[in-house]
């Protein structure tokens, strides 16, 4: 097969461009990808932590106002203390629906318990700001309303305050794993990712310097070759063969040459003929003129044609 110079330019310079190709497609693939698991983080663990803390400042609102309650049972603070806490039932509210939409499924089951608990804290904050209106409306029953709302607080309440916060750790543990494996699983991308990248930009490297020496060293290699003969015909020497091995123009330059040469040496040997013949009073002989074409068959037969008129 036939491989020119532009050949081999060609395929060199189109597997560098392939390479750089893949290069780009892959760089460009997994910064998709990481984007992508990015946004899936930020969506998921990251947004469900931030809930998670909504609700735990949420709660601790609540456990305020109840705290407000025990202090001061005017019905003004009951009043405020009322409106504070639909605020917060509303935002808990809310935050479960969102993280339920979010939530793995074993997240999913953990909010449903916390769901469960708030419900009943809920509960036990009604019953606590109940005896406070009672303990307003009835003198005599004050102290025991007081007391009464204080150990619903201090007992169920604070089981069901500790029962909470034991949940929302855990979820909040849980999210913190997910972050922490979606964080591992990038990182193992990017690594993945940047072997292959380094692995092709190498290759790719690697296939330039290659096809940079290879079409280099053949080309030095036959051009040097003519350039010697060449230089040997200037001085007379045309006993060297000119040849290559290669395949390419270079190849063309030398059988052409080599044809120049021949096409000399056919001219000696008419010329050593013809001095020959001289020499040895055979003034008759010429040379064959139509062994050689155009300018060089000229001065053949321009020879013959001056032995013909001297004669």
């Amino acid at each position: 097969m036939r491989m020119s110079v532009k050949l081999k330019l060609a395929l060199s310079f189109g597997v560098v461009i392939v390479l750089s190709l893949a290069v780009a497609l892959v760089g460009v693939t997994n910064m998709a990808h990481m984007d992508q698991r990015m946004a899936d983080v930020l969506r998921g663990p990251v947004e469900r932590q931030r809930l998670v803390q909504e609700m735990r400042v949420a709660i601790l609102e609540s456990v305020r106002s109840e705290k407000d309650i025990l202090l001061d049972w005017s019905p003004e603070s009951l009043a405020r203390v009322d409106q504070r806490q639909r605020q917060v039932r509303e935002s808990v509210h809310a935050n479960l629906e969102q993280y339920r939409v979010l939530a793995t499924e074993a997240g999913r089951q953990r909010m449903e318990t916390l769901a469960s608990e708030w419900d009943h804290y809920v509960v036990l904050q009604d019953k606590i700001r109940d005896l406070a209106r009672l303990g307003n409306t009835l003198t005599a029953e004050k102290i025991t309303s007081h007391r009464a709302a204080s150990d619903l607080s201090a007992s169920q309440g604070r089981d069901s305050r500790r029962k909470m916060e034991a949940v929302l750790l855990d979820i909040s543990e849980l999210n913190k794993k997910l972050m922490a494996e979606a964080a591992e699983t990038t990182r193992t991308q990017y690594l993945g990712a940047r072997t292959l990248l380094i692995s092709l930009v190498a290759g790719s490297l690697a296939v330039a310097l290659g096809a940079a020496s290879w079409i280099a060293i053949s080309l030095s290699r036959g051009i040097g070759r003519v350039v010697r003969a060449s230089q040997a015909m200037a001085v007379g020497d045309l006993e060297n063969t000119v040849s290559s091995s290669s395949n390419d123009e270079v190849g063309d330059l030398a059988s052409a040459l080599e044809k120049v040469r021949l096409t000399l040496i056919a001219m000696v040997s008419d010329a050593n003929l013809l001095s020959a013949a001289a020499v040895e009073g055979k003034l008759a002989t010429r040379a064959d003129a139509t062994r050689h074409q155009g300018d060089f068959r000229k001065i053949v037969q321009g020879v013959n044609d001056t032995l013909d008129a001297v004669i």
